[in-house]
C-alpha cells in the first residue's frame, strides 16, 4: 500500500515543511484520540480517562519516550494529557474545525494531514477506530502502531486501513477490562468475516447487495429520526 500510495500520491511540500519544523519524532509516542460525532456507528466509545489509562499502561512498558504527539479533535483531551504526563513534553497542533464544517477547508485539510504525517514519524502510535491515524501505517509502514478500539465491519468489509493495526494488548487488569469492552464486536470476531477477509492482502470483488440493504437502512433511520425530531412535534402542537 505504501508503494501504491506514493505512485498516485504526493504530501503538499508546505505540509512535509511544517513537519519538519516540529523536530525529531524518534522518541515520540503518537496518540490519535478521534471523539465527536465517530464514537458508534464503526466502533465503541471509550472515555479520555480510558484512553489515557491504556496510553500510560504501554508508556511504562517502553524505554525512552521523551514526548507525546497528540492528535484529537476533542481539544479538551490535551488539557487531560497534560495534566497527566507531566514527566513528557506534549506536541498538539492546536485545535481542529470539526469536518462538517464548510468554513476554511485548505486549513482543515492541512491540518489532518499534518497531523497523519507526524503521527507516521513518531516511534509508536495508538490511536481509536479513525482512518486519519490508520494512514500513518500507510505513509510509514515500520510505524508500530496498535488500535484500542473494534473496528466494526463497514456494511459488509473491514473499515480499511484501521481495521489492519493490531489491537492492543495488555498484562494490567483494569487496562484489559477496559479493551474487554472497547474491542468487543470487531471485525476479527466475525468468523465469516475472518476468513475472507484475514488473509494476505488482495482484491477481491465486493457483494454489492449487502452494501445496499445496509445504506438503505441507515438512510431510513436517518429519516425516522428527523421525522420524529421535527414532524411529530409539530403534529402535536397542532393537534393541541
Amino acid at each position: 500500500m505504501n508503494k501504491l500510495w506514493y505512485a498516485y500520491f504526493q504530501i503538499p511540500d508546505r505540509i512535509v515543511l511544517s513537519a519538519d519544523e516540529i523536530g525529531d519524532l524518534s522518541n515520540t509516542i503518537g496518540v490519535h484520540f478521534r471523539g465527536t460525532d465517530k464514537k458508534f456507528w464503526d466502533t465503541n466509545p471509550i472515555s479520555h480517562e480510558e484512553f489515557i489509562l491504556l496510553v500510560e499502561d504501554f508508556i511504562k512498558r517502553q524505554n525512552g519516550i521523551e514526548s507525546i504527539l497528540v492528535a484529537t479533535d476533542e481539544y479538551e483531551f490535551v488539557g487531560k494529557m497534560e495534566k497527566k504526563f507531566t514527566q513528557c513534553r506534549i506536541i498538539n497542533l492546536g485545535a481542529v474545525v470539526q469536518h462538517l464544517d464548510k468554513n476554511n477547508v485548505q486549513n482543515k485539510g492541512d491540518h489532518a494531514v499534518l497531523d497523519c504525517l507526524l503521527l507516521s514519524r513518531c516511534k509508536y502510535l495508538i490511536l481509536t477506530s479513525s482512518a486519519l491515524s490508520g494512514f500513518a501505517k500507510v505513509l510509514n509502514p515500520g510505524l508500530e502502531c496498535y488500535r484500542v478500539c473494534a473496528s466494526k465491519l463497514f456494511a459488509d468489509i473491514p473499515y480499511f486501513p484501521v481495521a489492519y493495526i493490531p489491537k492492543l494488548t495488555s498484562d494490567d487488569v483494569n487496562c484489559n477490562r477496559i479493551l474487554g469492552k472497547t474491542l468487543n464486536d470487531d471485525w476479527l470476531q466475525n468468523r465469516k468475516a475472518n476468513k475472507k477477509f484475514n488473509n494476505s492482502f488482495c482484491t477481491k470483488k465486493r457483494d454489492i447487495w449487502p452494501f445496499i440493504i445496509r445504506k438503505l437502512l441507515n438512510l431510513w433511520i436517518r429519516l425516522r429520526k428527523i421525522a420524529l425530531n421535527k414532524v411529530w412535534p409539530l403534529m402535536s402542537f397542532k393537534g393541541r
